[in-house]
């Protein structure tokens, strides 16, 4: 049943932002952002009534989510990589190819665990519960607030990011695999970039820079720890790190 809810929570997010692309057509955008506010809460209501769960993706599908796995993970860099050479700054440029190069290592080493575990636990209910309960509601109230503010030109672009923030978000909390938590906390940290600068803002623009910088930092850090995890247990899975005899020493 785990399965359904991935779909709700961070497949739906994902197509209908390609409804948020046609411009012109404001009803579909409206009638969009209802219905992922309708499904995001009624999907966290179900898992709130259905309770734990994990959903193990199939070893025979391993080589196409790795496949997945990596052109998200190089999409996302590629991305920041872009805003580094529009602002012609190295630091960036160098972040990026450094865990460019980091995260291909780990792939290699790491086999099949590239497949991904997703769990539903009590810890990520609770934040997957507020997440798609308030989320929603802020999307309806900014939905509001443009269409009374004389701000509709921006919806596009802000909706869009929201969507890709919500879904990546799920996945973050659901993710039993570091690898795939590491993607999607990527992906949320470059959403909510593009969130902040949706209306093209010239001092917010501007400044968003040390952002990408300090997330380029956190991905170097982040995938270094990742290979920590990789040397000492030889796992990337949250289920047998916990177990590792010397998990305690590992988070030290």
């Amino acid at each position: 049943m785990l399965l359904y809810f991935l779909g709700i929570t961070i497949i739906l997010p994902l197509v209908l932002a390609s409804a948020f692309l046609i411009k012109k057509n404001s009803l579909l955008r409206r009638a969009a952002v209802f219905f992922m506010a309708v499904a995001l809460t009624a999907g966290a209501v179900w898992a709130t009534v259905h309770g734990a769960d994990r959903y193990e993706i199939p070893a025979g599908h391993a080589k196409l989510m790795g496949a997945i796995l990596a052109f998200g993970n190089f999409a996302v860099l590629a991305v920041s990589a872009w805003l580094g050479w529009r602002w012609k700054s190295r630091l960036i440029l160098a972040l990026e190819a450094v865990q460019a190069a980091m995260f291909c290592w780990v792939y290699l080493q790491s086999g099949s665990e590239t497949a991904g575990i997703f769990a539903l636990d009590h810890l990520s209910l609770v934040l997957v519960l507020l997440l798609d309960v308030v989320g929603p509601l802020t999307l309806l109230a900014a939905l509001h607030h443009m269409e009374t503010e004389g701000r509709r030109r921006f919806q596009s672009r802000f909706f869009i990011a929201a969507a890709i923030l919500l879904a990546a978000t799920n996945g973050l909390f659901l993710s039993g695999n570091l690898l795939w938590m590491m993607f999607f906390w990527q992906l949320a940290m470059l959403a909510g970039f593009f969130l902040l600068v949706h209306d093209r803002s010239f001092n917010v623009w501007k400044n968003m820079r040390n952002i990408i910088i300090i997330n380029g930092c956190g991905g170097v850090a982040f995938i270094a720890g990742i290979i920590l995890c990789l040397d000492m247990a030889k796992t990337l899975l949250f289920r047998d790190l916990l177990i590792f005899r010397d998990a305690t020493s590992l988070l030290l």
